[in-house]
C-alpha cells in the first residue's frame, strides 16, 4: 500500500518520463528537417558550383488562382507565397529562387509568379502550403507552369472560376 505522497513522487516522474520524450521527439524532428533543409541547400550550390560551362538560370512562370471568402489583394498574396518559402526552405531558398509576382487579377483572384527553374519545384511546393494572408484564410493554388511570360498570360485568361 502507497501513501498518497508515495502516489504524487510517482505521478510527478511519469509526467516528467513522458515530457522528456515528448521533446525528445520534437527535437529528433527538428534535426530531420534540419538535415532535409541542408541537403537542399547543397542540391542547390552543387547547381552553381558544377564544372565547366556554370548552368544558366532560366526564368519560369508558375500560373496560380487563390481561393478566398473575400478580396485578396496583390502585395498579401506576394507576401504570404514568399513567408511560405522562407518557413519551408528557409531565407537561402527565398534568396536564390526570388519568387516574384508578375500579373494579379484582384478581382478574379488569379496571377503569375516568376522564379527559376532550379528553385520552380520549391515554390510550387511552397504555394501549395499556404493558408493565410493578412488575418484571411486564402489558399493558393498552382494551375501551370511554363517558360514563356505570353504563354502564362493565356493561360491566367482561360482560368475560371
Amino acid at each position: 500500500m502507497l501513501s498518497f505522497s508515495q502516489e504524487a513522487v510517482i505521478a510527478v516522474a511519469i509526467s516528467l518520463s513522458i515530457a522528456s520524450a515528448a521533446l525528445s521527439i520534437i527535437t529528433l524532428l527538428n534535426l530531420v528537417k534540419l538535415k532535409k533543409r541542408g541537403e537542399l541547400l547543397m542540391k542547390l550550390s552543387k547547381e552553381f558550383e558544377k564544372p565547366g560551362k556554370p548552368k544558366k538560370l532560366r526564368k519560369r512562370y508558375v500560373v496560380f488562382r487563390v481561393i478566398s471568402d473575400g478580396k485578396v489583394l496583390r502585395n498579401e498574396v506576394e507576401e504570404a507565397i514568399r513567408s511560405a518559402v522562407k518557413e519551408l526552405y528557409g531565407a537561402t531558398v527565398v534568396s536564390i529562387a526570388d519568387p516574384q509576382l508578375i500579373a494579379y487579377d484582384d478581382e478574379l483572384m488569379k496571377g503569375i509568379v516568376r522564379t527559376n527553374n532550379l528553385a520552380k519545384d520549391y515554390v510550387i511546393a511552397s504555394m501549395s502550403m499556404v493558408r493565410g494572408a493578412s488575418g484571411r484564410r486564402i489558399i493558393v493554388k498552382p494551375v501551370k507552369t511554363t517558360g514563356l511570360l505570353r504563354k502564362a498570360r493565356k493561360y491566367m485568361e482561360a482560368i475560371t472560376r
